[in-house]
């Protein structure tokens, strides 16, 4: 397959093909044959190319995944890997139940201790939100509460809570801790420079992101 530009813009790309490789030019560029293309022939940067596989035999392979009932409590598979790298990522997934889940969980191996200003509290008033949107936050506490991942609290602290959009369509509850925050104090800890953990990401294969 050749990543080539659109008839509508320059600037934008598509994957066309399949084409065969005639020979290679050097150590990264191939001579291509494009039958019907204004030029038959052209050399492309290996950059601007990818293997085609035979449509059959994707579907083939991926009869073998695991059935879909398996991995729904597990993690999503990204459409763009490869058939063989779907059958490895959902066997990684099936030895590894108790790492990947969609449902929260909570860690005993560290504790973090706030420490306030002494002497000072914060109480403040829920946010008005929606009676729809108020029956979610319902549904949300009460299945947090079932999973352990938070309690009740009895305290004379209290801060709002908030709904943030995900980008799936669905809402993320948290909590509006921007005043707990004025009056923590802080360790003097200088936070990492960002040009340094880009320096320590260049050799990374893989990088991960929590959506």
């Amino acid at each position: 397959m050749v990543l080539v530009p659109t008839a509508e813009s320059k600037l934008l790309a598509q994957w066309q093909g399949p084409y065969e490789i005639i020979k290679a030019v050097g150590e990264v560029n191939y001579k291509v044959r494009q039958p019907g293309s204004w030029k038959s022939e052209q050399i492309y940067h290996i950059n601007l190319l990818k293997p085609w596989h035979d449509r059959v035999a994707c579907l083939v392979m991926q009869e073998t995944l695991p059935q879909e009932d398996n991995l729904h409590e597990q993690v999503r598979i990204s459409s763009d890997l490869t058939p063989i790298q779907k059958i490895e990522a959902a066997d990684m997934i099936n030895h590894n139940r108790d790492v990947f889940s969609t449902k929260p969980g909570w860690t005993t191996e560290t504790y973090h201790h706030i420490c306030m200003i002494p002497g000072a509290k914060v109480t403040l008033r829920p946010y008005r939100i929606p009676a729809a949107k108020g029956e979610e936050i319902k549904a949300e506490v009460k299945k947090m509460l079932e999973l352990g991942v938070i309690e009740e609290s009895y305290g004379q602290w209290s801060s709002p809570v908030v709904l943030v959009p995900k980008p799936d369509g669905t809402m993320r509850l948290g909590n509006d801790f921007r005043r707990p925050n004025e009056i923590s104090q802080f360790d003097a800890h200088p936070l990492p420079r960002i040009d340094g953990l880009g320096d320590r990401l260049g050799s990374a294969r893989f990088l991960t992101t929590w959506i």
